[in-house]
């Protein structure tokens, strides 16, 4: 996931069930706070990699998402 705003880009946080943790179990969490997106446009923000226990959630959450 590309965009994550810097307030919440910790692991603990997008566990929590306000953000990805209402999804689902999430087994790992790593986020990448080495490279900065769009530093010059809206401000910077982050990227992170999410697993989810079940294949299953991992779609509901990207369902949710872009939609």
């Amino acid at each position: 996931m590309i965009g994550i705003a810097p307030e919440i880009a910790t692991e603990e946080t997008l566990k929590a069930p306000e953000y990805f943790g209402q999804y689902g179990d999430l087994t790992k969490v790593v986020v990448n706070t080495n490279n900065v997106y769009n530093a010059t446009r809206g401000g910077p923000s982050y990227s992170a990699y999410l697993t989810f226990s079940h294949p299953r959630e991992s779609a509901i959450a990207i369902l949710v998402i872009i939609n």
